[in-house]
């Protein structure tokens, strides 16, 4: 027969394995002092331009919303100007404040007018 000790050794070692580990404790960090570089960084680069409201005068041309492509030609305008057809694609690295990018629908009515 096996000693007590012996028999009651598996449930002691199984018990063991279910205390509950010491919880690490997390030290504050130091204060920044003001003579490091890292207490004044940088501040952080606007990575696209700011968009400045009506940049390219859209106010004025307002009333050419429901009206065809091809009046946007009659009217003078401060710069230039591209008509996006439905569905295309328009790339921010040929971003223009000055431009007027009128958006058309399938009849080539100007839906939507905006600068860029």
């Amino acid at each position: 027969m096996f000693p007590l000790v012996l028999r009651l050794a598996p449930i002691g070692l199984l018990l063991a394995a279910c205390v509950a580990a010491p919880v690490p404790t997390i030290s504050p960090k130091p204060p920044a002092t003001a003579a490091g570089p890292a207490a004044n960084p940088a501040p952080p680069k606007p990575v696209l331009t700011e968009r400045t409201p009506d940049s390219c005068r859209l106010a004025s041309l307002q009333s050419l919303i429901g009206q065809p492509s091809g009046n946007l030609r009659t009217v003078r305008l401060a710069g230039a100007s591209r008509i996006i057809p439905p569905g295309g694609i328009i790339s921010q690295e040929d971003y223009q404040p000055q431009r007027i990018n009128a958006h058309i629908d399938q009849r080539g009515v100007i839906t939507r007018l905006e600068c860029g």
